[in-house]
């Protein structure tokens, strides 16, 4: 005899739905349907973003929780209203979580072409192309670099870790020189370099405007932009960011920077650049009038080189990635405009 039911029960906050199957008086549990979580806010809470408060509730990483926000599955119960990862939490405010059914998910190796300028048996460099995301992450688990490398790599990653042989990350705009690990201790050891800073990293970069100066120094802080999450900004509390910048060419209205980066915050050369009245030219995010008007469809930003000491090997390791057509194509025209004038 074989019968079926659905039940569901609150196990703390959380409200689970399950299917349970009976066989011969037997019980299994066949399905697991939705869970779905009840928080109310408590003073020590007030103020905190939503993300980040359910991040700590749900023992979940941020991006995970605004994944959630963002497709809809959190709200504010006494209103019945969809809120965003920037909301900050109020006293006695009801928040509703859903968690979807989660698929079982598997990275596949992908025949996407990788400009690879140089491998060993640890690690490879490759010249990253505009347009193509690093890694996967929530709701974009394809076309990505992993994706590309991914049947080249080593065994000895996590079967959880979505970033294998990833130690550091390229805007999807930014072209140029990545390092890549095979193996796992080869992330743990290149990591460790850029960690404690011993890997000496130069952009390329086409700048807006004419500096005064051939050579300069932006020292300013970099965090989360107060009102527009999604940014970044010089604030005063942020975290120690620090870009040298070197003027290779000038042009009418325009100049070839060469950018080495003493700290490594998210967007930094984009942010300090826009924050010294020369935004990178293209950039759509960090911009002023003017700084869009060139014939390039992204920010014209190149990874040009990385220099290292091989921790494996203790050789001084200098790799350099040509640039991209349409980087090349921007200087080329620049330069035949600047001649005309």
């Amino acid at each position: 005899m074989v019968k079926a039911e659905i039940i569901t029960y609150l196990q703390g906050c959380k409200k689970i739905t399950v299917k349970l199957l009976y066989v011969n008086k037997k019980l299994f549990i066949v399905e697991i349907y939705n869970m779905e979580y009840y928080f109310k806010v408590l003073f020590d809470d007030i103020g905190e973003r939503v993300d980040v408060y359910l991040s700590k509730k749900l023992g979940r990483s941020r991006q995970y929780c605004k994944f959630l926000i963002e497709s809809k599955q959190v709200s504010l119960c006494d209103v019945n209203n969809s809120i965003k990862p920037s909301y900050h939490v109020k006293l006695d405010d009801n928040i509703y979580v859903k968690i979807p059914e989660e698929k079982a998910f598997e990275l596949k190796s992908q025949p996407i072409e990788v400009n690879i300028i140089f491998e060993n048996s640890r690690y490879f460099v490759i010249n990253k192309t505009s347009g193509l995301v690093v890694h996967p992450a929530y709701g974009n688990y394809d076309n990505t670099l992993v994706n590309a490398l991914l049947g080249k790599l080593s065994q000895g990653f996590s079967s959880e870790d979505i970033r294998p042989g990833i130690i550091h990350r390229l805007d999807k705009d930014t072209s140029g020189v990545m390092v890549v690990a095979k193996d796992a201790l080869a992330k743990d050891k290149l990591a460790a370099l850029f960690k404690s800073r011993l890997i000496k990293k130069i952009y390329h970069a086409i700048c807006f405007g004419e500096p005064k100066d051939d050579f300069f120094v932006i020292n300013a802080p970099i965090a989360r932009h107060p009102k527009l999450r999604k940014l970044m900004a010089v604030v005063t509390n942020g975290k120690e960011a620090i870009s040298e910048v070197k003027v290779r060419k000038r042009y009418k209205g325009a100049f070839l920077a060469e950018i080495e980066l003493k700290t490594g915050r998210t967007h930094q050369i984009r942010v300090h650049m826009k924050y010294a009245g020369h935004p990178v030219v293209g950039d759509k995010v960090y911009s002023v009038k003017g700084s869009l008007d060139f014939p390039i469809e992204r920010q014209a930003l190149h990874a040009y080189s990385l220099e290292f000491i091989d921790p494996f090997s203790g050789e001084l390791k200098t790799f350099i990635a040509e640039y991209q057509k349409d980087f090349l194509n921007l200087i080329n025209l620049l330069t035949v405009k600047s001649k005309i004038y």
